[in-house]
């Protein structure tokens, strides 16, 4: 047990870390940037030179990272010499006022000489074409890794006006060099020194077979394939305005119309884009997005891009009122800033003063294209921070939005706005997506359409619709399906096709909203009417076609509800997939910890399926209600739906259902007890501490039932968040004990007497031992083979059901005693076999 918690908070940390480092690296960023151009605006026409200094992070993040840089850089920032800006005429650049067009070049050390003039006219020539400069200044920073040599035939190049062909590129260039993958001017694109590293601790390599780069932590990735890039040279070619920018002439910027307000870092790729801008004021650091009901109220989340499931909980859990505030504070705040800055639009022109006026820490007026991004074929970016790696490609907008390394918008015509997008994230294939936050390798498209919702990590949305939602993680709905309203923090869902989960069904206005558990499956064509809690009903399956009805509070974890019978009642199973569909309880939990992706995220999203506090509280809960139903005379129409069911809400319960849910339900807890008296055993084979917390658990047993009683007339309240509670795992222990003693009736019998309730002698204490042996050696044994039974049942009726429907059924599908979920419970099983043996030798000698 310590060795789990240890590793828990250790991965807690280290997320927090990686969160906090890649904050600290847009605020640093954005903050140089602006003291940049403050610095040159302010200076122009008092002098023509400016000593610069670059900090460490910065100069990683923009320009390359050096294991010998080890304190701030310095650079100078200086105006183009008249021959340097002969040669820009020659290559058919242009510009009004040559005065505002400043060159980036590093600071010499006294020994070593300066970058002549005739290095930098030829690294013009080389590396600018056909190209207009205009606004208040435009930057060119010297390349990263210098200038060492002429190349040949780049200046035939650099003047055609007109795209040309691969092949004539490659006649021009020459072909790439197979051995070192270097070009001319010894630049080694597939393995750059600083681009294989996103921070001091993450190490990214190359894939030699493909010249594709992978990253082998949560670093920079970046997908530049050797033969595409190396065919290209390093600058700025093609492109029809470039204004108040600063463009760095290693990076291919090739055939864009307009670049406006835009850092272009080392390494980085912008190529045939309409417009990259920051057209206004935005804020790169935090968002407010409404979630649930869409009309006449509202929950208001302010979430930022470093954001976990964790902090969305705290707020989304939190008071309204305190909520309203933070949102009334927040518009007077933005309402303050558009009064300073005279509007949201400012032309080109007025930049200069714009940027110098307007004073606010979490807003920008730069884009920022960081070391080794991507950005192609879109029609618009505007005000985006592209962190190191990431990619947009083909899309049709993208605004006041960021990316982390190794985010994507690919696959053409997408439109996102106002999002956040986490590592590995991606949206694709024309799907439109605004004001959402998405967190780690979380998947939108194709043809998604999201807006004003938050994504937890692991999440798939394809071809639906999702609007004022919170999806948890690892929740997945893969066919066309429409979401609104819907809150689902514990996540692990499913959402089958044709499911019809919104907010506008009493034909006034979309005020309504859903909350529902985890792991809740809706079936095709489902449909639930507003406002439903089901935040008690975990790991529950909706039949395909069930319609719910508003209204109602459900707390029967693992049911089934099935479609209306005549009466228009739901029919609802508790404990259905316990005792009907175990096998896919097992399937969920073993593909929860082999897809996981999110790996920032992984100290909360890899909690077991059962074995937990909230989940095994809901289960004692709801087996006490139904233990407390009347039994019914004529099977069928027991439960009800009155006042004093209403845990049941307004479905139908019959009394076949009830008792074996009862039994389910009790099976369920006395195995997860078992397995964690397994686990403390061998932590202490002699059994005594295990005595002495049961027996202090049995002398406050009444206590502790009184706090877990059922109470009618209660205000709905969230459930227990499993990854909010600082210690889960000291939690899951104290209830297991409490199950152990009133389960198997250990120290918290009625009759038993008082010495042997506080028992002090060895004879007791040899009773007691000889009890835990027998629950281990006999007791789990024997539930553990039960539930392997149930599993392949489970399995085993879909071959019968397919087997007489389909023919060659055996031939194509797999068995289920070869059903790699049924084969790995198998071994997992034996091998607790084994250690309880292992156990209980022990404990003898």
């Amino acid at each position: 047990a310590d060795r789990i918690v240890h590793c828990a908070v250790m991965n807690s940390e280290q997320a927090r870390k990686e969160f906090d480092a890649i904050l600290s690296e847009r605020r640093a960023c954005l903050s140089w940037l602006r003291e940049l151009t403050q610095q040159s605006l302010h200076g122009r026409g008092k002098a023509n030179e400016f000593a610069v200094s670059v900090p460490r992070r910065v100069h990683h993040a923009l320009f390359g990272h050096s294991s010998s840089l080890t304190a701030d850089r310095l650079y100078s920032l200086r105006r183009l010499m008249l021959d340097e800006i002969q040669a820009l005429i020659q290559n058919q650049c242009r510009c009004q006022d040559w005065n505002r067009v400043w060159l980036f070049l590093p600071a010499t050390a006294p020994e070593d000489p300066p970058i002549s003039s005739e290095l930098i006219q030829q690294c013009l020539q080389e590396r600018v074409s056909s190209t207009s400069f205009a606004g208040s200044f435009v930057i060119l920073g010297w390349p990263a890794a210098g200038v060492k040599k002429p190349r040949t035939n780049v200046s035939r190049l650099a003047t055609q006006t007109s795209p040309i062909s691969e092949e004539s590129m490659s006649s021009l260039i020459g072909p790439p060099q197979p051995s070192n993958n270097e070009t001319d001017d010894g630049i080694n694109v597939a393995n750059l020194e600083g681009i294989s590293q996103h921070n001091d601790e993450g190490v990214t390599q190359i894939d030699k077979g493909n010249g594709n780069q992978r990253s082998t932590s949560n670093g920079s990735l970046m997908a530049l394939s050797n033969s595409e890039w190396d065919l290209l040279p390093q600058g700025i070619f093609q492109t029809t305005v470039v204004a108040d920018s600063f463009v760095q002439l290693d990076a291919w910027v090739h055939q864009n119309r307009f670049i406006s307000r835009t850092f272009i870092a080392s390494y980085s790729v912008v190529m045939g884009c309409g417009k990259v801008t920051a057209a206004e004021s935005w804020n790169p650091f935090d968002e407010t997005i409404k979630v649930g009901p869409e009309s006449l109220g509202g929950r208001y989340l302010t979430v930022t891009p470093q954001d976990s499931m964790i902090q969305v909980a705290e707020q989304l859990t939190t008071k309204v009122s305190s909520i309203s505030r933070r949102r009334a504070s927040r518009k007077a705040s933005a309402k303050d800033a558009l009064s300073q800055r005279g509007g949201s639009n400012s032309s080109v022109s007025g930049v200069a003063s714009t940027m110098r006026e307007y004073d606010d820490s979490n807003s920008t007026f730069w884009s920022l294209i960081s070391r080794g991004s991507v950005i192609r074929e879109t029609i618009e970016a505007s005000c985006v921070y592209m962190h190191m790696g990431s990619t947009i490609q083909g899309a049709s907008l993208v605004h006041s939005s960021v990316l982390f390394p190794t985010a994507e918008i690919i696959h053409g015509a997408c439109t996102v706005t106002n999002c956040f997008l986490q590592w590995q994230s991606s949206i694709q294939d024309a799907s439109s997506v605004s004001r959402c936050l998405l967190m780690e390798a979380c998947h939108v498209g194709p043809h998604s359409k999201v807006g004003n919702s938050i994504l937890g990590p692991d999440v798939a949305l394809s071809s639906g619709e999702v609007r004022a939602s919170v999806l948890g993680p690892n929740t997945a709905a893969h066919h066309q399906s429409l979401l609104i309203g819907l809150l689902c923090l514990h996540g692990r869902g499913n959402i089958g096709y044709g499911a019809q989960l919104g907010s506008n069904h009493t034909g006034r206005s979309p005020d309504q909203e859903a909350v529902c558990g985890e792991g809740i499956f809706w079936g095709q064509s489902t449909a639930a009417i507003f406002p439903i809690n089901l935040l008690n009903s975990p790991y529950s399956v909706v039949a395909d076609g069930t319609v719910l009805s508003s209204g109602q509070t459900i707390e029967m974890p693992f049911s089934r509800f099935l479609p209306r019978d005549k009466s228009g009642t739901t029919e609802i199973v508790p404990a259905w997939v316990l005792t009907h569909s175990p096998y896919n309880l097992v399937r969920c939990s073993q593909n929860i910890q082999s897809r996981r992706k999110a790996t920032h995220h992984s100290h909360y999203t890899a909690l077991p399926v059962v074995d937990r506090k909230d989940v095994l509280i809901q289960v004692y809960k709801a087996r006490n209600l139904l233990r407390a139903l009347p039994q019914s005379q004529e099977d069928g129409q027991g439960g009800g739906s009155s006042t004093s069911n209403a845990a049941l809400g307004s479905s139908r319960l019959s009394e076949k259902n009830r008792k074996r849910a009862i039994q389910a339900y009790s099976d369920c807890l006395r195995r997860s007890s078992l397995l964690e008296l397994l686990r403390c055993m061998e932590a202490d084979p002699s059994g005594s501490v295990m005595v002495d917390l049961l027996q202090q658990t049995g002398a406050q047993i009444d206590i502790l039932k009184r706090n877990l009683a059922e109470t009618t007339d209660v205000v709905p309240t969230w459930p227990e968040l499993p990854w909010m509670t600082e210690d889960p795992e000291t939690d899951v222990l104290h209830f297991q004990l409490f199950i152990l003693v009133t389960e198997f009736d250990l120290f918290s019998s009625s009759n038993a007497s008082e010495e042997k309730r506080n028992f002090s002698g060895s004879e007791d204490n040899t009773e007691v031992q000889t009890t835990l042996d027998d629950l281990l050696g006999n007791t789990l044994i024997q539930l553990n083979e039960e539930f392997l039974d149930n599993v392949k049942v489970s399995k085993a009726q879909d071959e019968v059901d397919g087997e007489a429907t389909v023919p060659d059924y055996h031939a194509v599908h797999t068995s289920t005693l070869e059903d790699k979920v049924v084969r790995r419970l198998e071994t997992e099983l034996e091998d607790m076999n084994a250690r309880i043996q292992i156990l209980l030798q022990q404990r003898k000698v």
